[in-house]
């Protein structure tokens, strides 16, 4: 029964997703800063959204096409995955700046986890620093999570 729903969950991460930014989680070298959040421009429109496509090639690696317009956490693009169990995924965004959260590169860890409803889990953790060249910089992570919904079709 377990193997079965694990090939279940396997089979459901696949497709076209649409997704939204639910949560974050502001975290510095302090812990936790309660209240604290990552304004991204467009916060009640577009901005907030993206979409997934999974693209699946025989004996590869499957791709993670990332479409958001808005971009701001400069992920999207095509990009490999490493399958980490059953259902999930991780994969790498990099991109040159400008970044939201560096000064010189951006690059941010997707984790994508298929749901027995079809659906999917995702967490987005961007590469992160705070300061500046004269008062030092720190280690600041934003945590954003959501979900997506498959696509009609897919």
């Amino acid at each position: 029964m377990v193997i079965a729903l694990l090939l279940a969950a396997t089979a459901a991460l696949s497709g076209s997703y649409d997704c939204l930014i639910d949560r974050q989680v502001v975290i510095n070298e302090r812990g936790v800063q309660p209240g604290a959040v990552v304004d991204l421009d467009g916060t009640e429109g577009e901005a907030w959204r993206f979409s997934v496509r999974l693209i699946e090639h025989r004996n590869a690696a499957t791709q993670v096409e990332v479409r958001w317009p808005a971009n701001p956490i400069q992920i999207a693009g095509t990009q490999a995955s490493l399958d980490v169990g059953p259902g999930h995924l991780a994969f790498l965004a990099m991109s040159r700046p400008p970044c939201m959260f560096t000064e010189t590169n951006c690059m941010a860890l997707i984790q994508l986890s298929a749901r027995a409803d079809g659906s999917a889990a995702f967490t987005i953790m961007p590469t992160g620093l705070a300061g500046d060249g004269s008062s030092g910089r720190t280690q600041l992570h934003v945590i954003f999570t959501g979900t997506c919904r498959r696509q009609d079709g897919s």
